[in-house]
């Protein structure tokens, strides 16, 4: 008959054996529960702040947008991310008052890592370090167009409305995914209307069914599908443009408006006429969208401006590990915060200002110089020479219109501008 080969262990052994199990296991159970304790300092929703908020990156609604995601989760096998570069991101950063990105305090990562914990659509990695979607993200572009179907348009709204508020407006009426604050190419200003995603298209048209019911802060709320208010943007693309930059430069008047943390600066150890914006947008463009640069060769000092936040987060935590080196000068990053950002972007928008005084008093003076010169060469053809209708030639000249082949110039310029504030 088989015995159980622990009953010939020496009972001594058999108590130590089963004490350290016992211990460890409370020694595991002790730091999980010291992990999911709040840091000092945080609010006390926090928890739930962080989970909305990691979800949200992973989600349907936002992931197949987010290049940058993923091509993190393409160096990964199994599409992990890691959580302290998620906690880098300028939302995250606010909820766990964290100021550096390049700065996380571990315990506040290990209470991160705890909220993760509960998450039905995220999945922590064994040593609770990283973090990836439970389930394969479909094809993005088809994800896209359900999403568009199931979103609708609306204004408007406040310039001061916050993307909470207006989320929590429309969580009365159904179950909200996201809500998109639309704004200025030229400004980056709220323009007062929003896309909302609810979770369904059945959702989605019982809220439109309430259109010119709804009234928010004293105006009645405009709504439409998305898709056809995307239909009828197409049309009049040169008009929208136009009213877009007419309303930005009133806006100028108003208090400043940005998005906090897309700015990093940059300083070389030695200016040099080698190192080019070029060469700092690549050694940059890995971690995101770089719209713009700021320096000119021979500088020591310049500023790059991403497309996000988290973009701009990832890219300092990314240089604190891989260091640049241009030109054999090494190159240092930092975050633009606080009354440094506020300068920065007060003095762009007053460049914008004065760029395009500048360019309405160029176009304003070729405008009166009307190449009708060209026009008179029609008059030039006048019958017999006679001087008078010759004079009319100079009517033709009128006919310049030929200066609209000056229009055509106007109208590049008019492009350039355009280009040259969007980047800014």
């Amino acid at each position: 008959m088989a015995t159980d080969a622990s009953n010939d262990l020496p009972k001594e052994i058999e108590t130590v054996d089963q004490g350290t199990i016992a211990a460890e296991v409370e020694m595991k159970t002790e730091e999980k529960q010291e992990a999911s304790e709040i840091p000092a300092g945080l609010a006390s929703d926090a928890g739930a702040l962080i989970l909305r908020q990691i979800e949200f990156y992973f989600c349907d609604s936002n992931l197949p947008r987010d290049r940058f995601l993923l091509e993190k989760m393409k160096e990964n096998p199994e599409g992990f991310i890691d959580v302290a570069l998620l906690c880098s991101f300028a939302r995250m950063r606010t909820v766990l008052k964290v100021p550096s990105p390049s700065e996380i305090p571990a315990d506040k990562l290990a209470y991160v890592a705890s909220i993760l914990r509960d998450s039905k659509t995220l999945k922590l990695s064994d040593d609770d370090t990283k973090v990836r979607r439970t389930a394969p993200l479909a094809d993005p572009e088809a994800i896209r167009s359900e999403i568009d179907k199931r979103s609708i348009y609306v204004s408007p709204f406040p310039r001061d409305s916050t993307m909470e508020g207006l989320t929590s407006l429309f969580s009365e009426h159904g179950p909200v995914n996201c809500v998109r604050l639309r704004r200025h190419a030229v400004s980056s200003d709220f323009k007062g209307s929003i896309f909302v995603e609810f979770d369904s298209e059945e959702t989605c048209a019982a809220v439109l069914a309430k259109n010119g019911t709804l009234v928010h802060d004293g105006a009645e709320l405009e709504m439409m599908p998305k898709l056809e208010y995307l239909e009828k943007r197409e049309i009049p693309a040169d008009t929208l443009d136009d009213v877009d930059v007419s309303e930005a430069e009133a806006e100028e008047a108003e208090e400043l408006e940005y998005e906090a943390g897309l700015l990093i600066k940059f300083t070389i150890e030695e200016g040099t006429e080698e190192i080019s914006r070029e060469d700092l947008k690549e050694a940059l463009g890995k971690y995101g969208t770089v719209r713009w640069v700021q320096y000119q060769k021979g500088q020591t000092t310049g500023h790059l401006q991403f497309e996000k936040p988290e973009e701009a987060s990832a890219a300092l935590v990314g240089v604190e590990e891989s260091p640049v080196i241009l030109s054999e000068k090494p190159v240092s990053f930092s975050a633009v915060e606080g009354d440094d950002e506020v300068a920065y972007w007060t003095e762009t928008r007053a460049r914008q200002k004065e760029r395009r005084k500048e360019y309405m008093k160029e176009r304003g003076a070729k405008g009166g110089k009307g190449k009708g010169g060209k026009g008179g060469k029609g008059g030039k053809g006048g019958k017999g020479g006679k001087g008078g209708k010759g004079g009319k030639g100079g009517k033709g000249g009128k006919g310049g219109k030929g200066g609209k082949g000056g229009a055509g110039d106007e109208a590049q310029g008019e492009t350039a501008i355009y280009e040259y504030l969007y980047i800014l």
